[in-house]
């Protein structure tokens, strides 16, 4: 069963955190190969995160300095 993140009803089961040297290509990337670019993205001011959910469902970001 895929995570409801942010809704903490059905919890994630693991967060992967990749860092890309690139943010728009790397998230291209993930597109093209089923991920989908998450409508929940945390805002905060130093923020640099991109959420993602794989084609399960599970969420992950792309960070980059």
């Amino acid at each position: 069963m895929a995570p409801a993140w942010p809704q903490p009803k059905v919890p994630q089961q693991f967060h992967v955190e990749v860092t890309v040297g690139d943010v728009d290509a790397a998230g291209q990337a993930v597109l093209a190969l089923g991920a989908t670019k998450s409508p929940e993205q945390p805002s905060v001011p130093d923020g640099n995160w991109r959420v993602c959910l794989g084609p399960a469902g599970h969420p992950f970001c792309l960070c980059w300095d």
